[in-house]
């Protein structure tokens, strides 16, 4: 487990870098900051957290800030 964990972080780690390499940064954090939204929604789905709405429109409105600053 401890090599699958550290494996995926490397990747995760290189492909960051890659796309830093291939696109300005505000634009790449922003598209990376979209994973908040599934998240979200995994946490709903997979462990029944309860006040998806809510949480859904809290994880819209930091994707809109986002959204906004790289405008």
């Amino acid at each position: 487990p401890a090599f699958t964990v550290g494996g995926l972080t490397a990747v995760m780690v290189t492909t960051h870098f890659i796309a830093l390499s291939r696109v300005e940064t505000a634009y790449m954090v922003s598209v990376k900051r979209t994973s908040l939204l599934f998240g979200i929604l995994y946490g709903a789905w997979l462990f029944h957290e309860r006040g998806l709405g809510m949480h859904l429109v809290a994880g819209a409105l930091m994707v809109l800030g986002v959204y906004l600053i790289t405008v």
